[in-house]
């Protein structure tokens, strides 16, 4: 086995591991809790206990383990990968991929690209602490603009509404809607992205197969973050749920941009993948899960 396979090789097996155990791993973490708690605090952990029996973090490392068992399988004919240069920060054989990142994350050591889109995500969340237990709200966008449902819903849309990368620290809150309180996914999906995003621009030396790997879990995390967005009152199960009337609106703000930023970096990587005639860049897919549980 080559040096490439036996390094996404790992990688899958490693995704595997996480996508088997984080639910059994999250449960005893807080079951592991002080016996001595309040009932205000027992109940908190009993939702929490909840929330990690629905996480669809576990399908999200199903999906890091299918982008690295497509690059072991199809190769470099299909996946050549991201040269960086770290003299000149840049993906030297992905021009479009180095542009459009730049877009959305700037220069990591800056302060001032801090409000830039990925970056803004990559931050910090907020947190509440309530009967001393931190939880930490869904995230929403109060940043405004065009929703997936308004395109689909008008027969034009001005340029200006187009739904673009227009998501900004400033502009990012928790929701304090009734079940938006406490969200593990937003924040492990959170964890997750800013994982992908400082492993494919470390400056320490990675192969080009490692990087092009974070950059398909990035885009992987982004599309799987709308999908749970989709959840807040967007989806077949809670779009009638009048919980989410209030916070509706931001959470189709939330998922619209990261749809645009996923769909963004896709169509970079794959354009320099075509234009450099299989040199550079690759070919990204994402499954998604219908009702029925199976993946298309």
């Amino acid at each position: 086995m080559s040096d490439r396979a036996t390094e996404l090789n790992n990688a899958s097996l490693e995704y595997a591991r996480k996508a088997d155990t984080f639910k059994d791993e999250l449960k005893n973490a807080l079951r592991n809790s002080n016996p001595n708690i309040s009932s205000v605090k027992r109940d908190i952990i009993s939702h929490q206990l909840d929330l990690a029996n629905k996480t669809s973090v576990p399908k999200l490392y199903e999906t890091f383990k299918k982008n690295a068992d497509s690059m072991k399988e199809f190769g470099e004919q299909s996946y050549p990968g991201l040269s960086y240069n770290a003299s000149i920060d840049s993906f030297t054989n992905a021009p479009k991929f180095d542009h459009t990142i730049k877009e959305l994350v700037g220069n990591l050591n800056n302060e001032k690209d801090s409000n830039k889109s990925l970056r803004a995500l990559m931050s910090p969340g907020p947190t509440v602490e309530y009967e001393g237990i931190e939880l930490h709200p869904c995230l929403m966008s109060h940043d405004g603009g065009a929703t997936e449902h308004s395109i689909l819903d008008a027969t034009t849309i001005p340029v200006k509404e187009t739904p673009g990368h227009n998501l900004t620290k400033i502009g990012l809150s928790g929701c304090l809607g009734q079940r938006c309180t406490d969200c593990l996914d937003c924040r492990f999906h959170r964890k997750l992205l800013k994982d992908s995003i400082d492993g494919l621009m470390s400056k320490e030396p990675m192969s080009d197969a490692q990087r092009l790997l974070h950059a398909k879990n990035a885009i992987s995390t982004l599309n799987s973050w709308a999908s749970h967005e989709d959840t807040r009152g967007g989806d077949k199960q809670s779009c009638n749920d009048p919980q989410y009337r209030k916070c509706l609106y931001n959470h189709q703000v939330m998922s619209t941009n990261l749809r645009s930023m996923a769909s963004s970096l896709t169509s970079a990587l794959q354009q320099d993948y075509q234009e450099s005639r299989g040199k550079g860049g690759g070919i990204h897919r994402d499954n998604f899960i219908g009702d029925n549980e199976d993946a298309y």
